[in-house]
């Protein structure tokens, strides 16, 4: 989470407005993604559903997107959260390449 951008995304929304898509991401972060289902939504945010949809529809749904499941993604995340699934492919390629070259040099 870049917290300059999100407050400034979230700079004109009530409290429970932002709790709710904190809440949203938190839970897209661990499972891939969320439900396209405003009750599991409401559930997930521990908000009772009238107060959920009317967040939902007023400022937080529109920082969502269905992706090709049919599920909800946040596209930001989502691509940081593939910048750094490549950054550690990338890394983890630098140390199986250390750990060759150190067998190379023990085998002499």
């Amino acid at each position: 989470m870049y917290a300059a951008d999100f407050d400034m995304d979230t700079a004109s929304w009530s409290a429970t407005e932002v709790g709710i898509y904190l809440r949203l991401l938190l839970n897209e972060w661990v499972n891939g993604s969320l439900p396209n289902d405003t009750e599991q939504l409401a559930r997930i945010t521990r908000i009772d559903r009238g107060n959920f949809l009317k967040c939902w529809c007023r400022s937080v749904k529109g920082k969502f997107m269905e992706n090709s499941e049919g599920k909800l993604i946040n596209r930001r995340m989502e691509d940081v959260r593939e910048k750094q699934t490549e950054y550690r492919e990338k890394q983890r390629g630098y140390g199986l390449k250390g750990i060759e070259k150190k067998q190379k040099e023990v085998m002499g």
